[in-house]
């Protein structure tokens, strides 16, 4: 889920059905879109210097996405064994675009945490990871926070520094991070998966809020609006009993909450080569 500054609009997408949405925001008419997509697609960015393009992470490869033509142009493949598919990502630390890969079946340990450059050159991060989430970047800092939700735990990585620790950890508790943002303030905010809401963390860890929602699986979250004063939330249907669906009806929906804090600018990835 992304905020398009230049559009004015926010932007998500249905893994499962492979479509993508865009709603404007500032218009009158906040006019609703949608495209069907080739593959599975499972984090969005923009490109810096287009208001039309941005860039897909899809189950296979980064695609080149016009949103005024609908064209889906295929940046290549990234070669990933049967049975795997990307997950999340973002842009993050040293200019580069980060994403993850897991099993169709998560396993602990099967799935890789990458990085590509503006030159297209890829590169592993992590060598080990379960279901990797969040992939939240503050714009000014060398520093990633990425989730593995199979494990139920967030970490923070320095790969300038080399250095990683553990960040957060809801082991212990009924739900998972899953995607998330940062705030001026460096705060994060990460959308928690059966745990009916989006909750922030300041740089220490502390809890300092929790916003519930009427749906049990939020997945990912960004600031948008004016001044990013806006925090958009997804949620998903997927997996729920329809017991739970009849009483959670919104599940699925998107979510906007205006907020007495606003969004850090999240980075523009790099023009195509």
């Amino acid at each position: 889920m992304i905020w398009h500054e230049a559009r004015g609009s926010v932007l998500w997408v249905d893994i499962s059905e492979k479509r993508l949405f865009e709603r404007e925001f500032f218009c009158s008419a906040r006019r609703a879109r949608s495209w069907s997509l080739v593959n599975k697609a499972t984090a969005l960015a923009t490109v810096r210097g287009s208001d039309s393009q941005i860039w897909m992470l899809t189950e296979i490869g980064l695609v080149l996405f016009n949103l005024d033509t609908g064209k889906q142009q295929p940046l290549g493949t990234f070669g990933l064994p049967d049975g795997f598919r990307t997950n999340d990502g973002g842009p993050g630390p040293l200019g580069r675009y980060w994403f993850g890969s897991m099993q169709h079946s998560p396993q602990e340990g099967t799935g890789k945490i990458f990085s590509v450059g503006s030159d297209g050159d890829y590169r592993v991060e992590v060598a080990k990871i379960g279901i990797p989430n969040t992939f939240a970047a503050h714009s000014q800092n060398e520093s990633i926070y990425i989730s593995d939700s199979l494990l139920q735990k967030t970490y923070s990585y320095n790969f300038v520094a080399e250095t990683n620790c553990k960040f957060l950890d809801f082991s212990d508790q009924p739900c998972t991070p899953d995607g998330g943002a940062i705030d001026s303030s460096g705060n994060l905010w990460i959308a928690l998966w059966d745990g009916y809401s989006v909750n922030c963390y300041s740089p220490s860890g502390q809890e300092l809020t929790a916003i519930s929602l009427p749906a049990p699986r939020p997945t990912s979250c960004c600031f948008g609006g004016k001044d990013l004063g806006t925090l958009f939330i997804t949620s998903a249907r997927e997996g729920l009993s329809e017991k739970t669906l009849n009483k959670y009806p919104l599940s699925g929906s998107v979510f906007s909450v205006e907020l007495g804090v606003k969004g850090a600018p999240v980075s523009t990835l790099f023009e195509p080569v």
